[in-house]
């Protein structure tokens, strides 16, 4: 297990965060402990449930990997690598 520095790039609200992980966390580890913290929110500010997803991918490039149950290192994330959290809203169910 290694220590890397990674960027979170939140592209909701345009925030970075700068961080040193564990490169075995999975994405859905690290979502949680932002939950947690403070550094994402469960809601919009419209009050609508929201998911987020990490997606890893090349700077200038398309697309990425979506990294949930992946550790970071399972999915090819290396020291000082920038990552997207992608926002959306859970749809409402009608009944």
């Amino acid at each position: 297990m290694a220590t890397i520095k990674i960027t979170l790039f939140a592209s909701a609200t345009n925030a970075r965060h700068e961080m040193q992980v564990p490169d075995t966390i999975t994405g859905r580890a690290l979502i949680e402990a932002m939950l947690k913290n403070g550094k994402l929110s469960r809601t919009d500010s419209h009050g609508q449930e929201t998911d987020h997803q990490i997606i890893a991918g090349k700077k200038g490039q398309s697309g990425g990997t979506r990294i949930l149950d992946k550790s970071l290192c399972d999915a090819g994330v290396k020291d000082g690598d920038q990552l997207i959290i992608k926002t959306e809203i859970i749809a409402a169910g009608i009944l």
